[in-house]
């Protein structure tokens, strides 16, 4: 029996679906109750095909009445539950999939060749305990530590969550930048409560209970958001953390030797569902950061989130480091990943590892890295239109592939007037509103930023950061960015 057809057995048989309609439909499970609602979720992106069948029939049983919670009626427009469909998997109808970055708005130049989509991953991670990486499986690196043995998915945008209290066991959940923007509501004012650890990965508070992991919102402590007293929030949860390790039989922090790609690493292998929260503990950080490095000289020890139950560290000076990240790109699915790519610690925070564009791993990091941030970057402009702010045009960001590898890069029209434009690494200056056609001016958006400085400003509190623009350079100043459009730095 295929996997699908075991889903389809065990949900028909679910009690809760009587005299509902189920049916199969590729990976997805479509179901229509008694009562006319529907849903649909893929399961598989949610329990590991290799788990022990009773513990897949159970966590499925879980899906299925979150599932039923959470099911609506059919709409027309697809905003009732687009949210819900990014964060949890599950799907109503009218809920309709992001499209991919278009590298075709990025008018073509000299400067970049064919367009290729970036990909768009979301959300959550799967995985199954005790096993090492290897290529040739299914589904590759999402076989590590599966977090689903013992909890559910976790569940954002519940209509009724479980209440979070003052004796709800509260701990940091690390993810990247577009999950928590899933759920920011501008006119409610609320969100999960989260903090910044790096320009693209986030840190926020979870409730930890036995069948699910509960995101904390703000509504949920009566606060207003933005109003975090982080040092007391998160430095108590980052303790519950290792407490919560202890309890699960572990004397500490466990890092378990895997290998990548052939490249030796050392993975977070507790606490189970929390393997990544550990990226915002930078006390511990520190410590395995000069524990692992007997001559600094040697080599510097990389950080990479890659999905929530995977933290890996591996060394900067492993000559299979492409193998490495390869192997990321090929087998873990987009609904598994965080960001993975590779941080150093500093005294101050996180830095993201970019090495020299000689490096042999520089070219699938800049892959990944130019995918990665266009997904986030199109879901942070998803949520600023929905804000009840007037930001003029919100531009987003694309796909360049050039001879050196994949960049980010963004555009800006004279006919636009005003708006704001994500962090990207090449901005095109299009001016369609000329009488002949024009060229457009294309160059790194840091040097622009150098040549119009009164062009840009940066926007207070958004994350990533955003440059608010208005207006248009004039023939000089575009003069001058065209001089300045091969410089590298």
């Amino acid at each position: 029996m295929t996997a699908m057809g075991w889903a389809l057995q065990v949900a028909s048989a679910n009690p809760e679906l009587r005299d509902a309609v189920v049916d199969a439909n590729g990976e997805w499970l479509d179901i229509l109750l008694a009562d006319g609602r529907t849903f649909r979720f893929r399961p598989f992106e949610m329990i590991s095909e290799d788990a022990p069948e009773p513990v897949r029939a159970r966590l499925l049983d879980q899906l299925i009445h979150i599932g039923i919670t959470k099911a609506t009626t059919g709409t027309s427009d697809g905003n009732s539950s687009a949210t819900n469909t990014a964060a949890t998997g599950f799907e109503t109808p009218g809920d309709h999939p992001a499209k991919p970055a278009d590298s075709s708005a990025f008018p073509p130049t000299a400067a970049s060749t064919s367009a290729h989509p970036a990909t768009t991953p979301t959300g959550n991670a799967s995985g199954n305990a005790g096993r090492t990486a290897s290529s040739g499986t299914k589904r590759g690196l999402s076989g590590f530590f599966s977090s689903l043995f013992n909890h559910a998915p976790e569940q954002p945008q519940l209509e009724t969550p479980p209440e979070v209290g003052p004796d709800s066991t509260i701990v940091p959940i690390v993810r990247a930048a577009d999950y928590f923007f899933r759920s920011d509501d501008g006119r409610a004012n609320d969100s999960i409560v989260y903090i910044p650890l790096t320009n693209f990965v986030g840190a926020g508070l979870a409730a930890d209970t036995p069948d699910m992991i509960v995101p904390v919102f703000f509504s949920d402590l009566n606060l207003e958001r933005g109003e975090i007293p982080a040092a007391e929030l998160f430095g108590k949860a980052i303790q519950t953390l290792r407490t919560l390790n202890l309890e699960q039989g572990h004397k500490g922090v466990e890092l378990q030797p895997v290998t990548v790609g052939g490249a030796s690493a050392v993975v977070f292998a507790s606490p189970a569902a929390y393997q990544s929260s550990w990226f915002a503990d930078m006390d511990i950080i520190q410590r395995i950061t000069t524990a692992t490095q007997a001559n600094p000289s040697d080599f510097t020890p990389l950080f990479v989130p890659a999905t929530r139950t995977s933290l890996f560290i591996v060394q900067d000076n492993d000559p299979l480091l492409p193998s490495f990240f390869q192997a990321l790109a090929r087998n873990i699915t987009p609904e598994e990943a965080v960001y993975p790519l590779p941080h150093t610690a500093a005294a101050d925070g996180w830095r993201e590892w970019i090495p020299l564009p000689d490096h042999p791993a520089a070219r699938i990091l800049s892959s990944l890295r130019a995918d990665f941030r266009t997904r986030i970057y199109a879901a942070q402009a998803r949520t600023l239109r929905d804000w009840p702010t007037d930001f003029g045009a919100i531009e987003e960001a694309s796909v360049e592939h050039l001879t050196t590898g994949a960049v980010t890069a963004t555009r800006w029209r004279r006919s636009l007037g005003y708006g704001t434009l994500p962090d990207a690494e090449f901005i095109a200056f299009w001016d369609d509103v000329a009488a002949a056609p024009t060229e457009p001016v294309v160059l790194r958006f840091s040097v622009a930023r150098e040549v119009w400085p009164e062009g840009f400003q940066e926007m207070d509190g958004i994350w990533p950061r955003r440059f608010a623009v208005t207006g248009f350079p004039d023939a000089d100043t575009l003069r001058r960015l065209r001089e300045q459009a091969g410089r590298a730095f």
